[in-house]
């Protein structure tokens, strides 16, 4: 079994705890019965962010501590140079899929993937039919939804969602800092004296393979989202690391530097794909993205130059 039976199972179920998360990948994805996970966290959140990518769900907390919740089903449409395109996202059913494919016809599009959830679509000339194959579906309706999400994602300088905390500590982390350098970005090994009695920065703390992100500004910690913070500090430092390209309509950024959840939600719903790394360039790309779309990304994200 797979992505699909999980979130089928997710769906029935419609929220929970991280524990009962993590009892469902164990026993859905790798065919085992509990136990105690380990070596089984980065697998967990993995498909986390599969899963919140497309607005399938939402997890509460930077670690699912606060558990999870299956957003309500919606048809999510995109406008594209060809076509309008309909993604559906949130909670489904068997049931829901058949009416789908029921109502759209020859114009129904599924793609399966083994890491997330098949992507559902519908491309139409006019907002009438997408809007008459939610209804007999039964599903919500949201027209230009990448513009909405955007319009709801905060710039990066604000940091939101930070707050005051005091560094970990201790033998069981592993401790890395983020670097801004002239050729690129990356993590270099740390500790957690250099992070207390360092300089300003970035620092990531891991232990059981679970990654919390502190940075240090003006003598103060904040508890970060960890992209959030490598735009404010790529923002700091006039960095410009997204690249867009026109005749494509391809928005291209390195893979370390993934945007927020938010936006990069945003993005992958321009046609319901997540972006495409590409291992020899080691960057995330994102497809469909009209100028608009891009522009307002670079500037939530303090980039210039789109």
């Amino acid at each position: 079994m797979g992505p699909n039976e999980l979130f089928l199972w997710l769906s029935a179920r419609r929220e929970g705890s991280w524990g009962l998360f993590r009892s469902a990948v164990e026993e859905i994805l790798t065919g085992e019965d509990g136990g105690d996970g380990s070596g089984s966290t980065a697998s967990y959140q993995k498909m986390r962010f599969a899963l919140e990518q497309l607005g399938h769900v939402e997890f509460e907390g930077r670690d699912g501590e606060g558990g999870w919740r299956v957003a309500p089903p919606v048809l999510a449409v995109s406008p594209q140079p060809e076509a309008l395109i309909g993604i559906v996202c949130g909670a489904r059913s068997l049931q829901l899929m058949a009416r789908f494919r029921s109502a759209c016809g020859p114009r129904c599009e599924i793609s399966e993937s083994a890491s997330h959830p098949s992507v559902l679509r519908i491309s139409a000339d006019d907002l009438g039919l997408l809007s008459r194959v939610s209804e007999e579906t039964g599903l919500g309706f949201q027209p230009d939804t990448p513009i909405r999400i955007l319009s709801c994602a905060a710039r990066v300088e604000r940091l939101a969602g930070s707050r005051p905390a005091q560094l970990p500590f201790g033998k069981d982390f592993e401790v890395s800092r983020f670097v801004v350098g002239r050729f690129g970005c990356r993590w270099v090994a740390s500790s957690d004296a250099e992070a207390a009695q360092g300089a300003d920065g970035l620092f990531r703390f891991v232990r059981f393979q679970i990654p919390g992100h502190y940075l240090k500004l003006g003598g103060s910690v904040l508890r970060v989202d960890g992209q959030t913070a490598k735009f404010f500090l790529l923002a700091q430092r006039r960095r410009q690391v997204l690249r867009y390209d026109r005749s494509s309509r391809t928005l291209s950024v390195p893979g370390i530097c993934r945007p927020p959840l938010l936006i990069d939600r945003a993005l992958a719903l321009c046609t319901g794909f997540p972006a495409a790394y590409t291992l020899g360039k080691r960057a995330l790309s994102y497809t469909g993205i009209s100028e608009d779309i891009a522009g307002f990304a670079a500037s939530l994200l303090s980039q210039s130059g789109i």
